[in-house]
């Protein structure tokens, strides 16, 4: 599929806020507190997103040497967007002069855990989470 990467446009933001919505509910709707999951406002423009004659495809984000945030729709999974965003968010990372990314996933999220070792992320702890039972697992791969 070709489909491109770009930051958001200010209009695009509440699309961006019900697709990362939607993926939150869908991936962790089980296992919150509360259902359905409130995602909260923040800087959508701050990210990149992905997409293809119109459609929203997905949304990235990093902060420092964090990928906070990548979602991908369900029904655009395994066509290479995740994979694509991981690596901008690589790139990303290694240009502000970082050697070492982190990212932090609930480790009941074995599809997401699989796809980040696939592309050479190891996983380094397990930590408690803030606000479910289950663990998350932090992850590192070196980058820069």
């Amino acid at each position: 599929m070709n489909f491109e990467i770009r930051r958001p446009v200010a209009d695009e933001h509440g699309r961006i806020r019900d697709l990362v919505s939607q993926v939150v509910n869908e991936t962790y709707g089980g296992i919150w507190p509360t259902t359905p999951i409130h995602v909260d406002e923040q800087d959508w423009g701050a990210g990149w997103v992905a997409m293809v004659a119109g459609d929203l495809l997905g949304w990235m984000l990093t902060n420092d040497c964090w990928l906070e945030d990548l979602w991908v729709a369900s029904r655009f999974r395994g066509q290479g967007v995740g994979s694509a965003f991981l690596n901008l968010a690589e790139r990303e990372i290694a240009e502000r002069g970082i050697g070492i990314a982190f990212l932090s996933v609930i480790s009941s999220n074995e599809r997401a855990i699989t796809f980040y070792e696939r592309r050479g992320w190891q996983r380094q702890r397990e930590l408690p989470h803030e606000m479910v039972r289950i663990p998350r697992i932090e992850m590192t791969k070196a980058v820069g």
